[in-house]
């Protein structure tokens, strides 16, 4: 299974897919508006669309600044999970950004949240896949996150500086 990224743009013909994909696999509280996910070209965000063998069976929406890349969003097909297209979607992610700290922030496995066991997955499908969680965790929007981090470690304050660097009127991203 050969497996390619490729960036979309306003025009890109599989946008509509891709934002139809990104609609059903995260809740509303969690969702940007499409704009700001697109990003624009040369700029510090990316929406990719996940090809296996020339077919759209993902999407990852990544934000770089310095040598930290961002997984913002990232879903697979429902139709094509539990085929390996994560793994090789994060694997070409890593090609496509040599040297970067990449991180991804999944919800935190806290046992009072109904949907546990899908949390457990999706942290070990990260850790399966080389990365690692760090110490670092917050709330946004509702909802709590751990940073789970490849290719170097992040602290808090290289996190908050990250987010800072969109935002500079903000203190935090969750405010």
């Amino acid at each position: 299974m050969q497996t390619e990224l490729v960036r979309l743009s306003a025009s890109s013909p599989e946008l509509p897919a891709v934002l139809a994909l990104y609609e059903s696999a995260f809740p509303a509280n969690e969702r940007r508006e499409p704009e700001e996910i697109i990003g624009s070209e040369g700029g510090p965000g990316e929406l990719l669309a996940v090809k296996c063998s020339g077919e759209l069976a993902g999407m990852l929406a990544v934000l770089s600044y310095k040598d930290i890349t961002h997984i913002l969003y990232f879903a697979v097909m429902p139709e094509m999970r539990d085929r390996g297209i994560g793994a090789a979607a994060l694997a070409a992610l890593r090609g496509r950004y040599p040297g970067q700290r990449i991180i991804a922030d999944p919800e935190r496995p806290e046992p009072y949240r109904p949907n546990i066991e899908q949390r457990l997955r999706r942290l070990a499908f990260y850790e399966r896949c080389g990365y690692y969680p760090t110490e670092v965790k917050y709330t946004w929007r509702g909802e709590d996150y751990v940073i789970v981090s490849n290719g170097g470690a992040i602290t808090e304050k290289e996190f908050g500086l990250f987010w800072k660097h969109f935002h500079p009127e903000r203190r935090r991203e969750d405010e």
